[in-house]
């Protein structure tokens, strides 16, 4: 298959039918409820000239203009010729992967950038945020990785600005579907690892391996890995990596190049490739420090100097719904985190522990639809973690919400069951006294709630600044 002839007779690219137009190259990928194969016969009305399918497919075309092209993987081969038709990305392009920080640690390495007045933007679950200002989240995917063709299609756009620093959230799902193939990143973080996402993946070990892929598959030799030492997970991480001659920089208690001294929240001391330096950062919580070295970590491997780095550190802002303080009143403290798997949940709540004078209260639900191994491992948590738990609804989607929460509170004897988030909230709010601290946890950023179909505007934060306006 010569792909340059190919790429030298199409218009353009697509894997919705919809879009095709005249001399268009039409992927008919395999979906969870439907399949491409069907909207072929629409793709090639629209004026397709080239039809992708998997190389198992019996679908027969007989079009003398239409050309049938039987591959092995379809959506890795629409990440291949995606990127070639779309060369110009900008030049220094990381992701992160790992079960949570991700979103934290693109957008500490976006600030990082744009404080060192390089032009960057960063993509993921907020959407896509740039030095300017010139991309709204609201209009930005809505996925944690976009589609392939969303993201190489964003990726060349961003080049137009003159955007040279990217880095993106890469998922999971986004791995296995080969959405991030081909992009040539400069470097690749890992977070940590820990329970989520099983209703797509099935097992924890299923799970892993389609983390490990970025590493085993995707990042191409040379490269920069930039992995935390202090999980389970770094030796074969650190292995596989070494075994395709991806250089490492190791961040953690155990790192030998970006090293934790001292985390308490009073102070950050990290010895950063032999020099020391103390940081004086405004951000809660030790797990916002290897977020922050990890950012670190993929900015040195993009050639920014580590003196400057080191210097614009304290500077950096937590993102949106990330432990963010969303009110402070008569001595009571309200924070809203994006916390949504048992292992961000405990985070959260130790974290809070800490600084607690008074009683920790959690507010918290699970999604509907989603991984119910999630929900006992939550409720075991919150029942053990904190003095007063508030189990309420989460995107129940079409799941029936009170069951969700029973599965929850089944595992949580201390919670107390309320109907409605914004019932939660009133109600939580009105139990706080002096010196007290509320997590609302699980939705963080987002403003809305998925109950049924519908998609119905929800915003902690908004719940949390109409509470009592008399308040001050």
């Amino acid at each position: 298959m010569d792909i340059n002839k190919i790429l030298s007779s199409i218009n353009g690219i697509e894997d919705n039918s919809n879009n095709v137009e005249k001399d268009f190259i039409f992927f008919a990928l395999s979906g969870f409820n439907t399949s491409g194969e069907k909207y072929i016969d629409q793709a090639i009305k629209n004026g397709a000239r080239y039809i992708v399918i998997d190389q198992n497919s019996n679908v027969d075309v007989r079009q003398d203009n239409v050309k049938i092209l039987k591959v092995e993987n379809p959506r890795k081969f629409l990440s291949q010729i995606l990127s070639l038709y779309y060369r110009e990305k900008p030049e220094n392009i990381v992701a992160v992967t790992g079960t949570n920080g991700k979103t934290s640690v693109v957008n500490f390495y976006q600030q990082i950038c744009h404080l060192l007045n390089f032009k960057s933007a960063s993509i993921g679950t907020l959407g896509v945020i740039d030095s300017d200002n010139q991309f709204e989240p609201k209009g930005a995917p809505s996925l944690t990785s976009p589609s392939s063709l969303e993201l190489n299609k964003l990726l060349t756009k961003l080049n137009e600005k003159k955007i040279t620093h990217v880095a993106l959230e890469a998922s999971s799902h986004g791995i296995y579907q080969h959405r991030i193939d081909y992009l040539n990143f400069k470097a690749v973080g890992f977070t940590n690892f820990s329970q989520d996402h099983l209703d797509y993946h099935k097992t924890l070990q299923e799970y892993f391996k389609a983390k490990l892929r970025i590493f085993s598959e995707v990042l191409e030799s040379g490269k920069y890995a930039v992995l935390n030492t202090d999980i389970d997970e770094f030796d074969i991480l650190n292995q596989t990596c070494k075994n395709r001659d991806i250089r490492v920089i190791e961040y953690g208690k155990k790192a030998k190049d970006l090293q934790i001294l001292c985390s308490n929240d009073s102070e950050w001391k990290v010895k950063v490739f032999g020099k020391i330096y103390s940081l004086d950062s405004k951000i809660k919580g030790e797990f916002q420090l290897y977020n922050i070295l990890c950012s670190i970590g993929l900015a040195i491997a993009c050639e920014l100097p580590i003196s400057s780095v080191m210097n614009i550190i304290n500077r950096l802002k937590a993102a949106r719904g990330r432990l963010e303080l969303a009110r402070s009143y008569n001595g009571r403290e309200v924070y809203i985190d994006y916390a949504h798997t048992p292992d961000s949940l405990k985070t959260v709540l130790q974290t809070l522990r800490k600084t607690c004078r008074g009683k920790l209260h959690v507010l918290f639900g699970c999604g509907g639809q989603r991984d119910a191994g999630k929900r006992g491992l939550m409720g075991g948590i919150a029942d053990e973690l904190a003095d007063y738990v508030i189990v309420t609804d989460d995107n129940p989607r079409e799941e029936n919400a009170s069951f969700i929460r029973q599965q929850i509170l089944k595992f949580c004897p201390k919670g107390k069951e309320v109907d409605g988030r914004a019932n939660a909230i009133k109600f939580a709010m009105d139990n706080l006294r002096d010196n007290d601290i509320l997590v609302i946890a699980g939705k963080g950023h987002e403003d809305y709630q998925l109950i049924g179909k519908n998609k119905i505007h929800f915003s902690d934060f908004e719940e949390v600044a109409n509470f009592n306006k008399n308040i001050s």
